[in-house]
């Protein structure tokens, strides 16, 4: 492939990210299919430019984030089958499922809670910690490519992704991230084809 088909490659998978949440249907689908064509792109590229850290760190900040998401998801489905087990569920008899309205209605009492709000509490940590690190890594997947192709908006928006990754706490930090992705789709539209 071309530096030409790369960028191309690149601008749509970001643009795709970008339009994903706007989509009602299907967000999930336009995320992952625009992760994929950046991932492709940012291997065209650490080709075209002879630099293997342009793949690499997009590659671990990926891993990294998916790692963190199912580990956090584990986190959250083993503290809510401990939970409930305790009050005599099993899984395994369909009658059980019946009954939970039941058992959610005794679970009412904040203090019987505290163990499954705390696992949910540490699934956040564990992810929030995760996507940070992954983001740092993304992040120095752009700054590599602002440097390599004269863009420096691929710096900026690395930046602001891992300013609106720690804000992720609060809302806006996923508005900046979102943001970050808008500009990133700039910045791979903006790459001069020499």
């Amino acid at each position: 492939m071309t530096l030409e088909s790369d960028k191309n490659l690149g601008g749509v998978g970001a643009l795709l990210i970008v339009l994903s949440p706007i989509a009602m249907a299907g967000t999930g689908i336009l995320a992952i299919v625009g992760l994929i064509l950046l991932l492709i792109s940012l291997k065209g590229m650490a080709r075209h430019f002879k630099e293997r850290r342009i793949i690499d760190n997009a590659l671990y900040g990926v891993v990294l984030a998916v790692v963190g998401v199912v580990i956090s998801l584990v986190v959250i489905m083993v503290t809510a089958i401990a939970a409930l087990s305790r009050y005599g569920v099993d899984f395994l008899r369909p009658m059980d499922w019946v009954r939970m309205g039941q058992i959610f209605s005794r679970m009412a009492n904040f203090g019987e809670m505290w163990s499954l709000f705390g696992g949910i509490a540490a699934a956040i940590v564990v992810l929030f910690v995760f996507l940070i690190v992954a983001v740092i890594y993304f992040r120095r997947t752009l700054v590599t490519l602002a440097a390599k192709t004269d863009v420096q908006l691929f710096s900026t928006a690395g930046l602001i992704m891992l300013v609106g990754a720690v804000l992720t706490i609060v809302v806006i930090g996923l508005l900046l991230v979102w943001i970050s992705f808008i500009l990133l789709t700039v910045a791979f539209f903006s790459i001069k084809a020499k």
